[in-house]
């Protein structure tokens, strides 16, 4: 019997795509099996964590009678703002200002800026008196009854970090405490830092917990509003049990004399705080990096475009300081169970996803229908059910204490989090191939009255052409 050379070509071509869909099902079931184990630890830990006894340690140096009438010999505190086309939100900075409570004498405020932002450094020339220029720039302002020093980033690295360092050389203060400019803290934090340093010479940085605002009600906003509370929860535990915390990149206060140290920060790293937080546990196993729960408000990013940067920024530098968890020791690694070690499974799980999706498409083309035995089923899609399964119970914990969550935020969540394991992807290129670039959050101003009370026409109108739009600039009143 002849038989065609077509059938030949069909025949080959469908034994090739029936290997290669075994091929990739199997290599699929490795990446599962690898999430899968993150996925169990990352469980079982903040399981374990959240079910944990909380000292009162903390408690009891941070009471409700912060501000006595009895004078207090705080240590000197040097705040730094740093701040990069801002002008939006400079109200918001100087609020800052004249709500933080402390000794006059002993804080100093510095603003750290870029030479070329002239859109932020002409604002402020406009709503603050300028004591002294230099080179044509102001360096020292005064704003009502507080004295303001600035300090331009003239490293040649434009990040956060590099201007961080500039503000450093200026500081006089014991402790270096760093704001971001759309931070709002309550006004105790540097009395409350200062006395935690004094009752404790082992502490190296306080840490203040953060929440997410959600100023224009978009879904995203609602799903980080959610991510902050599982963290703040988390990260709260984790101190209380460990005596350590991830740094959280603002809202926190650190010994001058540590820093220095430690060279200060990492003027080309994506997360310095991270970075950081891995330096001090690695410099110093007995130093402690201690959570309150009294928490900074931070402004959630409204829009996807700004999502995406923001969190390629993130999980980019929680990538890049894979080595650093690895190479610390336990506490490292703990620190890095849920966040640089949380990014390699993002990494792992979108090509978990990939792998799986190009499988199924084989599948189809080969007309290849043979039955899966079921343990290669449930290996083949246990990370879907181990993260729907391991969220949901932390969460519903974390609802049992933070009323203040409802079930559609969870599933923004759910939602949120499938977009950042895709971007993890990009995310692990750039650190391969452009480690050093920076991408920048925009921020905007807060909402002071809530759009949901104005209407169905209010949110249409304000909120819709707004979710892919990563400039806004007008505030909604």
């Amino acid at each position: 019997m002849k038989i065609s050379s077509s059938f030949l070509l069909k025949t080959g071509v469908s034994v090739i795509g029936v290997l290669a869909y075994k091929l990739l099902l199997y290599v699929n079931i490795l990446f599962s099996l690898l999430i899968s184990v993150i996925l169990i630890i990352q469980f079982l830990y903040g399981l374990h964590l959240l079910n944990h006894n909380e000292s009162e340690q903390t408690e009891k140096i941070v009471d409700d009678k912060t501000h006595d009438d009895d004078p207090i010999d705080y240590p000197s505190i040097s705040i730094i703002i740093p701040a990069y086309r801002e002008e939006n939100i400079l109200d918001n900075v100087f609020s800052k200002v004249i709500k933080l409570r402390y000794d006059k004498n002993k804080i100093q405020w510095i603003f750290a800026l870029e030479p070329d932002d002239e859109v932020t450094i002409n604002k402020i020339k406009e709503v603050s008196e300028v004591i002294e220029e230099r080179k044509g720039l102001p360096v020292k302002i005064a704003y009502k009854d507080r004295i303001i020093h600035i300090a331009y980033n003239e490293s040649g690295i434009k990040t956060k970090p590099a201007a961080l360092n500039e503000a450093l050389k200026i500081a006089v203060g014991e402790i270096i405490g760093v704001y971001d400019a759309e931070d709002i803290p309550p006004e105790d934090h540097a009395e409350i830092a200062a006395k935690i340093f004094m009752n404790d010479e082992k502490v190296s940085i306080v840490q203040f917990s953060r929440i997410a605002a959600v100023n224009y009600g978009t879904w995203l906003e609602r799903g980080q509003k959610v991510e902050f509370e599982i963290y703040r929860e988390i990260y709260k535990k984790m101190s209380r049990k460990w005596g350590f915390a991830p740094v959280l990149g603002s809202g926190y206060y650190i010994k001058r004399s540590i820093l220095e140290q430690l060279g200060g920060w990492h003027p080309l790293h994506p997360t310095e705080d991270i970075d950081l937080t891995y330096r001090i546990l690695k410099f110093d196993n007995k130093y402690k990096i201690i959570i309150v729960d009294k928490p900074t408000i931070t402004q959630a990013v409204p829009t996807l475009k700004q999502f995406i940067k923001q969190r390629l920024r993130w999980l980019k530098g929680e990538i890049l300081s894979i080595p650093k968890t690895f190479s610390g020791g336990k506490k490292t690694l703990i620190v890095g169970l849920f966040t640089s070690i949380a990014a390699l499974a993002g990494v792992i799980g979108a090509l978990w996803f990939f792998l799986s999706f190009l499988s199924n498409i084989l599948m189809f083309l080969t007309g290849y229908t043979k039955d899966l035995p079921l343990i290669v089923s449930i290996l083949a899609n246990a990370p879907l059910l181990l993260l729907l399964t391991t969220y949901s119970i932390i969460l519903s914990k974390i609802i049992s204490r933070r009323k203040n969550l409802t079930k559609k935020e969870m599933a923004f969540f759910y939602a949120m989090i499938a977009i950042e394991a895709l971007i993890s992807i990009i995310a692990t290129f750039e650190a391969v191939f452009a480690p050093t670039k920076w991408h920048r959050t925009t921020h905007v101003p807060m909402i002071i009255k809530n759009l949901a009370e104005q209407g169905p026409r209010a949110i249409i109108s304000n909120i819709i052409p707004r979710i892919f739009n990563s400039n806004i600039t007008i505030p909604l009143y």
